[in-house]
């Protein structure tokens, strides 16, 4: 077998240049692409246009799990007054309970934003009296409640996911 990979030209110290070459390569060309697109954001003198006034009131946070992993991606438009929800799709509650969001602002009691999907994005619409505590000091969490009567007054059921709002 030896011989035959020798007169194939197909040597270990051979196979193991070649990939030693890729790689090479292939680091050299992937440091090329970051330079590319990281050196003009820290040279000086270049003008950056600064961020819109759309970017600077949305936030991305991820409700965690108890496991932690990520149970939903909310976007918070705080201007608009919405969260757009994007579940990790998941099993429905063997109890057959609903996911209910709530809205948490530093020292307050819990407010009800209403039901979430645990398998389809949507957009939650923050009332008006609520939109002033859409900030980087609350808390979105995640409790299954029943069905029937959300938006809930208090969560009763177990809290399956949170994460503080990131601005």
């Amino acid at each position: 077998m030896d011989r035959i990979q020798e007169r194939l030209g197909w040597s270990l110290e051979r196979r193991v240049r070649l990939w030693q070459l890729t790689t090479g390569i292939a680091a050299t060309a992937a440091l090329a692409l970051l330079a590319v697109d990281f050196v003009p954001r820290w040279a000086p003198g270049v003008n950056r246009p600064a961020p819109s006034e759309a970017q600077l009131t949305k936030a991305v946070t991820t409700l965690s799990r108890d496991n932690g992993t990520p149970g939903w991606l909310a976007t918070v438009d705080a201007r608009h007054g919405t969260v757009l929800m994007v579940p990790v799709p998941s099993a429905p509650d063997t109890q057959g309970r609903a996911a209910e969001l709530w809205l948490i602002p530093p020292g307050q009691a819990p407010r009800s934003l209403g039901a979430v999907s645990i398998n389809r994005a949507h957009t939650v619409a923050v009332p008006a009296a609520l939109r002033d505590d859409l900030t980087g000091r609350a808390v979105l969490a995640i409790t299954l409640e029943p069905p029937a009567g959300i938006p809930h007054a208090a969560p009763s059921g177990p809290v399956i996911a949170k994460g503080a709002i990131q601005l």
